[in-house]
């Protein structure tokens, strides 16, 4: 568009502030005739545009759409037969416990996709073989009464037993539908209830809602021979009203896991013990060693695999005899108190040959008056040892120096007699070194040291780490001084000299080591970790010291993060220094509080708090 040369006069006007005259605004009046219809047409001309641009990417949408539609009729998920996708459908169950009954999880959620999935879903029996059944807290709709919610036409109590009727049922039909779609396959079963520990005194459940629990545990039991792990985590009175349930129902001959834990809060009912005619049961864990023992035959003992028990501390005395009336032993988790005060005897040899995995906690306030405990196992393929302690370590009356002979930690002769021992898991805060440090120059086969308390991912455990925010280095008593134990001199690789491993070589074969809590280590500085592992990287060229591969660290959340970069930058500038190759994987973590209201209501809230041995220790080779 080309526009006319404006006057002078005009052209000045525009560049001043000038009242234009009569004549002159006339003038640009003129002016504005033409491009303000020019204006007109273009806007015309973009709006007919623009419509036609929407009409193009409605147009483009729908064709879109058309493509996609016929390209899913090509999908090659649609190609693949029904038994691949059965294979594909058990690979998205939970790997570490049972499924619950949530839209949210499969297998509820594949069959929310379309309706061949759905079809193939419910005509899979493996896919609904595993249940986790969590058990609403009825206790918590009688805060309905204390917070003054209150209807005028229906009461407290008559609204409470609609709210939990209603649930209940619906659980229970849930339930029934889960069980029939299984068809025969064996059952594994959890079942999670944590009773009201405000409101103790109370039932498990209502009162009113008694027929529908009953029936709901007379659908499980009556797929008894079904059961192959069964896991309860109840108060006993819920405890109490399965058992019943069981009578007349065919017998769990096809058990091979059990699992009970009796949860606080509940009345105290009149305690029925577990069946005892179980002839394939292997795995047990348990709260109470009195659950085990009372009734059960010598041969049913004889067969038990792995063992768990986790509230009840057992005596010496108690746990050998139990020991050795179940010889086939592989995984065992126990903890024992002694309150003997003086060295123990010599016990007879308690032989477990196919132990593989020992986890035990000593609780003794004197760990002396365990050593015959300790001395008495013979097991020859023992792999994998976790000692945890909160021993104060000795009486006055028997301290180290009026008892020359003995070693400073009762564990010492079990890790010498332990030459297939590969891992070991430590957490013995109040310890002194010198102890320490005799017990990892007592396990000098091992290839993995774990010190501190690891809690697998998948749940909260019996071991776990305390919650409570470390800010000092006061934290524990006693700490192991790392520094001192494995470096031979003093120094600082930032000025150069780096420390030398002691001689002989302590843990000479070590390939893996862990920290699970850095702030119950003494001295376990950046710059030590770092000469822990140049000095383990370069071995000395006798073969004495094998060399190490993986380092994993927890540090404490006051600790800043940039502390990793620096020793893996570190790390690698030193090992290009020093011409060695750098094959080890650094893992630096760091742990921080949760101060959260919530952090307690978690899903794994209502799932088994204790350790699985069984599942979290790989079987190692024979």
């Amino acid at each position: 568009m080309q526009t006319s040369p404006l006057p002078k006069s005009i052209d000045m006007l525009l560049s001043s502030n000038v009242e234009p005259s009569e004549e002159e605004a006339s003038k640009i009046q003129s002016l504005l005739v033409e491009p303000t219809r020019q204006l007109e047409e273009l806007e015309n001309n973009i709006r007919v545009l623009e419509i036609q641009l929407e009409d193009l990417k409605a147009k483009r949408t729908t064709t879109k759409e058309t493509i996609s539609r016929y390209r899913a009729v090509l999908s090659p998920i649609r190609r693949l037969p029904a038994d691949v996708l059965r294979e594909i459908f058990l690979h998205c169950l939970e790997k570490h416990r049972n499924p619950a009954m949530l839209a949210s999880e499969a297998p509820m959620l594949l069959t929310r996709i379309c309706s061949s999935w759905r079809s193939i879903a419910q005509s899979s029996p493996l896919l609904w073989a595993q249940i986790h059944i969590a058990f609403p807290n009825w206790i918590d709709f009688l805060v309905i009464e204390d917070s003054g919610d209150q209807s005028e036409h229906v009461p407290i109590s008559q609204r409470r037993h609609l709210v939990t009727g209603k649930l209940f049922q619906l659980q229970f039909e849930a339930v029934v539908a889960w069980l029939s779609r299984s068809g025969t396959c064996p059952l594994s079963i959890s079942i999670h209830y944590v009773a009201s520990s405000i409101r103790s005194g109370y039932p498990a459940f209502p009162a009113e809602n008694l027929n529908v629990i009953s029936k709901l545990f007379k659908v499980l039991t009556d797929e008894a021979d079904r059961w192959r792990h069964f896991e309860l985590s109840i108060p006993k009175d819920a405890y109490d009203i399965l058992v019943e349930a069981l009578e007349g129902s065919p017998l769990p001959n096809n058990l091979v896991t059990l699992r009970v834990s009796f949860t606080p809060g509940g009345v105290e009912p009149s305690f029925s013990e577990p069946p005892n005619i179980i002839p394939s049961l292997r795995k047990i864990s348990i709260d109470d060693i009195g659950h085990l023992t009372n009734g059960i035959s010598r041969s049913r003992l004889q067969v038990l695999t792995f063992l768990s028990i986790h509230l009840q501390r057992l005596s010496t005395d108690v746990a050998a005899f139990v020991f050795k009336n179940c010889p086939s032993l592989i995984h065992v988790k126990f903890t024992i108190l002694s309150w003997q005060q003086t060295p123990s005897e010599t016990m007879p040899t308690i032989h477990l040959p196919e132990l593989r995995t020992l986890y035990i906690g000593d609780d003794s306030p004197n760990l002396l008056s365990t050593r015959g405990f300790y001395d008495a196992f013979y097991a020859p393929k023992l792999s994998t040892l976790a000692f945890y302690s909160l021993s104060i370590g000795f009486y006055p009356s028997i301290s180290p120096a009026l008892t020359p002979n003995y070693p400073m930690t009762p564990i010492s002769g079990l890790l010498q007699k332990s030459t297939r021992l590969h891992t070991l898991m430590l957490c013995v805060d109040n310890l002194s070194d010198k102890q320490l440090s005799e017990i990892l120059h007592s396990a000098s086969n091992i290839t993995h040291l774990i010190y501190g308390k690891p809690t697998p991912p998948h749940r909260v455990s019996t071991f776990s780490p305390s919650e409570v925010p470390v800010l000092v280095d006061g934290y524990c008593e006693t700490k192991w001084d790392f520094k001192s134990t494995f470096f031979e001199t003093t120094g600082n690789i930032d000025s150069g000299s780096i420390p030398r491993t002691i001689t002989p070589p302590l843990l000479p074969k070590l390939e893996r080591i862990e920290f699970m809590e850095s702030a119950r280590v003494k001295a376990l500085s950046n710059s030590t970790l770092l000469q822990f592992i140049i000095n383990r990287m370069d071995p000395l060229p006798s073969g004495l010291i094998s060399s190490l591969k993986e380092v994993k660290v927890n540090f404490n959340f006051h600790l800043k993060k940039k502390a990793e970069i620096n020793v893996k930058e570190s790390l690698i500038k030193l090992t290009q220094e020093m011409g060695i190759s750098s094959n080890v994987h650094l893992s630096l973590t760091y742990s921080e509080y949760d101060y959260s209201p919530l952090r307690a209501l978690g899903v794994y809230s209502e799932m088994w708090v204790h350790d699985r041995i069984d599942e979290d220790v790989s079987s190692p080779p024979i």
